[in-house]
């Protein structure tokens, strides 16, 4: 306990430099957290605010062990997170005792900002998710001819290899018949997550590949113009769908073409058609297909 002293500065009865009266007695002052509360600034030892009834620094500091200091911002020395400015969002790196974004953040020169998605509009690869860039000011994955984004892993995935093609950033797997007899079903493996077939140069892309890179024959059908016969629906619109894909009996009169696929042995065919709006064929592919994006 500490008493009043006369200061000779101003003749009056006071309590040392490191002390605060509480009216009865002189009181050491609080320091930073304690566990005693307070109700006024004065009570708390210098560099300290009373915030709530505790002594702790302003909202721009964070105290270092000994005294309140200035918060850091980017790339400054940190030990805790405490001391970053999380107004900003930043955290202490503790490998490079640095200041930082998380690693879903990027520093504008301001504040962390999330990173970009793919597809998103860039400035430079920095702000973009992990594993893309930014190319032609669009974050996209660096192998735009053998890689897509998937939203299931948020990584760029390889597709690449036999039944695999990449199409605007699409990928498709469309196994097809291997041998001379049809008795093979051509089926979407449910070990692929695929996307959504939506307009006609994606079917046109998906028809030529069948023929450039299996060089489909007359072994599917003994009539004029086989590979054209294989992708076809009526002139009255009425679906049909290969034999070999889901049984049904392959009709003559064609114009344009068709997409028929079956996903297991027992789904329903799936059947996608050019004439049709956007809507109509997205919804019915919705049914059968899963999303990459």
């Amino acid at each position: 306990m500490e008493y009043l002293t006369c200061s000779t500065s101003t003749n009056t009865c006071d309590c040392s430099s490191n002390s605060y009266y509480n009216q009865t007695t002189c009181n050491s002052k609080l320091s930073f957290n304690a566990t005693q509360s307070c109700t006024l600034t004065s009570q708390c030892i210098n560099g300290l605010t009373c915030s709530f009834n505790v002594c702790t620094c302003s909202t721009s500091q964070s105290w270092n062990g000994y005294a309140c200091s200035n918060l850091s911002t980017y790339g400054e020395y940190c030990l805790t997170n405490l001391q970053c400015d999380s107004s900003v969002f930043l955290i202490c790196n503790n490998t490079y005792s640095r200041c930082t974004c998380n690693i879903n953040s990027y520093w504008d020169d301001t504040i962390c900002r999330s990173r970009l998605n793919n597809g998103s509009l860039c400035n430079n690869t920095q702000q973009c998710l992990s594993s893309l860039v930014c190319i032609n000011n669009y974050c996209q994955c660096p192998l735009i001819y053998t890689q897509y984004w998937s939203s299931q892993t948020l990584t760029c995935e390889l597709c690449y290899g036999k039944d695999l093609f990449l199409f605007d950033g699409i990928c498709y797997h469309i196994p097809v018949p291997t041998n001379t007899t049809l008795a093979t079903y051509s089926v979407f493996s449910s070990n692929y997550i695929l996307s959504t077939i939506q307009y006609d140069y994606q079917l046109n892309y998906i028809f030529n590949q069948h023929i450039r890179v299996y060089n489909w024959t007359p072994i599917f059908f003994s009539i004029n113009n086989p590979i054209k016969n294989y992708f076809q629906w009526t002139t009255d619109n009425t679906l049909i769908k290969p034999s070999y894909l889901c049984n049904e009996t392959i009709q003559l009169n064609y114009t344009g073409y068709v997409v028929s696929f079956k996903l297991e042995t027992n789904t329903p065919c799936l059947r996608a058609w050019p004439n049709t709006t956007i809507g109509q064929l997205t919804n019915q592919l919705n049914t059968y297909i899963y999303h990459t994006q």
